[in-house]
């Protein structure tokens, strides 16, 4: 009885053991079959993709149309424009060229920015986006000109042309960023026909239109050598206003172990100085000299060791602020007073006293 006992207990455990991994491995076989983790990859049908979404591009309300123009583009991206993927990519295209004649200009700028992803596959839409140059819209004129740019030739020179009549314009642009960005791509000419636009925009009379076109500079540091030039009319402007901008164009376009000219330091010391600007233009014009916001320094310990090129022209201006910003302080207005003091505490020590400064107060 003994015997048996003994036998049985580890023949058990062998059953046991052999029963535990049977079954695991039947649910393991289960799951291996099921999940497509371990199936062969379902097979993507470029044409039955394409057709899915062409209803929902073609009709509906604006949003969601422009939805199903950016899902067509994540679909084509899942295939080349040969073979199978050829006739999808010219269904798409076809869908793409008709949303181009909406009324509706978000539907039509989608389908021009999605035509120019797609580039050569998209040239049988060539004509309608040169049609679409003539758009009253901006934003679609501008779409439809990057996507050209995307052909080369005369299309590009034409989408250049367009590109930076759109940027040059005087008025409000939701994104004059992206003219330049998208005119930079066309090389030397894209690049001069932007600075020719914002060097125009830079003499305007309105103060946002200069501000917006000095935003766009930095975006073109590699043509610093043909820009600073074009910006040098400017700097003797006889208007305040313009002289500024001009010089906090060129200033940013500057490396920060290149020196300004002295005008430019000149100008925005200028500006500082003022007691009749806002203190907001002033404190730009500060940190314009010293090369980061100052703002940062107000209601703390203040600019502290900032150490600048050989022969640069800012202590100098600097220590010019600092006088004129001293003598405003016994100023009779409140608010003259209350400035200075704030714009004193933005400048460094070492250039309040004129520590590296040859030119004489």
């Amino acid at each position: 009885m003994a015997r048996s006992r003994r036998i049985f207990g580890p023949l058990f455990y062998v059953t046991l053991a052999i029963g535990i991994v049977g079954t695991l491995f039947a649910a393991w076989l289960q799951f291996k079959t099921r999940t497509s983790a371990w199936a062969e990859p379902q097979r993507i049908n470029p044409q039955e993709r394409v057709a899915a979404i062409g209803p929902r591009v073609t009709s509906g309300e604006s949003a969601d149309r422009v939805e199903a123009i950016h899902a067509l583009r994540e679909a084509l991206r899942e295939f080349l424009p040969t073979g199978e993927g050829r006739e999808a990519h010219d269904k798409a295209v076809a869908l793409l060229r008709e949303a181009l004649h909406e009324p509706d200009p978000f539907v039509a700028t989608a389908a021009a920015d999605v035509l120019g992803d797609l580039g050569e596959s998209a040239r049988p839409a060539v004509d309608d986006l040169v049609a679409t140059l003539q758009s009253e819209d901006p934003e679609l004129q501008a779409a439809a000109a990057k996507a050209l740019l995307r052909f080369g030739g005369d299309l590009q020179q034409t989408a250049i042309r367009t590109l930076a009549m759109t940027l040059a314009e005087p008025r409000p642009i939701l994104n004059r960023q992206s003219l330049v960005e998208a005119l930079r791509t066309a090389g030397v000419p894209g690049e001069d026909a932007a600075i020719q636009a914002l060097v125009s925009l830079l003499a305007n009379d309105d103060n946002g239109v200069r501000k917006d076109a000095a935003s766009c500079f930095p975006l073109l540091a590699t043509a610093t050598a043909r820009i600073l030039p074009a910006l040098d009319p400017l700097l003797h402007s006889p208007k305040p206003d313009v002289r500024n901008d001009a010089a906090l164009a060129e200033i940013q376009l500057l490396d920060p172990e290149t020196n300004p000219s002295t005008l430019v330091a000149t100008i925005l010391a200028d500006r500082v100085c003022d007691p009749s600007r806002a203190l907001k233009q002033r404190t730009d014009a500060l940190s314009a000299l010293y090369g980061f916001d100052v703002e940062s320094v107000f209601g703390g310990m203040g600019t502290t060791n900032v150490e600048f090129p050989a022969g640069s022209p800012k202590p100098a201006a600097l220590r010019r602020c600092g006088l004129e910003l001293a003598r405003q302080l016994a100023d009779e207005d409140v608010d003259v007073r209350q400035a200075a003091a704030t714009l004193l505490h933005g400048i460094d020590a070492e250039s309040l006293a004129g520590v590296d400064d040859e030119t004489p107060p």
